[in-house]
């Protein structure tokens, strides 16, 4: 499935992870109830620090970037998403697809954050908008630029393990 798990990191056995997942060191990702499940699509970065826990089951689509010590507690999630580093996703919370959550951002419990939305926060308060057209393109490009940059031309990893 090239998913690339580096050490340490804790997946948890409750979770599964779909092609191309690449999971930093120090990252979490875990359930807290017995029964929940958390599905994370292909293509998704989990970068260190971040922790995706879930007391009930989680869905999270592909192309996803999670930065450096996000911590997620999201219900669902949709695809193509970057959230800035130490953003949070409370509990119950949803974003759609195409969104950019800045850093430091706190979505609040059960908050709906809908299709190609841009939250930020300037001066301690937050702020949502529209993404730009194009934004989507230009996601999907990095992303394929940063999954080639954490292997070298054979394949093998720069990371470990």
């Amino acid at each position: 499935d090239d998913v690339l798990l580096c050490e340490p990191s804790e997946v948890s056995e409750a979770v599964s992870l779909g092609a191309g997942v690449i999971v930093h060191p120090t990252a979490v990702i875990r359930t807290s109830k017995q029964g929940a499940k958390i599905k994370i699509g292909a293509g998704c970065i989990v970068e260190e620090r971040c922790r995706i826990e879930a007391e009930d089951s989680m869905t999270i689509g592909e192309g996803n970037l999670f930065q450096v010590g996000c911590h997620i507690q999201a219900k669902r999630i949709g695809d193509h998403n970057v959230f800035g580093a130490k953003s949070c996703l409370a509990r119950g919370s949803s974003v759609g697809s195409g969104c950019t959550v800045g850093p430091t951002v706190t979505v609040l419990p059960d908050a709906s954050i809908q299709d190609g939305s841009v939250v930020v926060r300037c001066e301690g308060r937050h702020i949502m908008g529209r993404a730009a057209s194009g934004a989507q393109h230009v996601h999907k490009t990095n992303m394929k630029m940063y999954r080639s940059s954490v292997r070298d031309p054979a394949g093998k990893s720069f990371l470990g393990r």
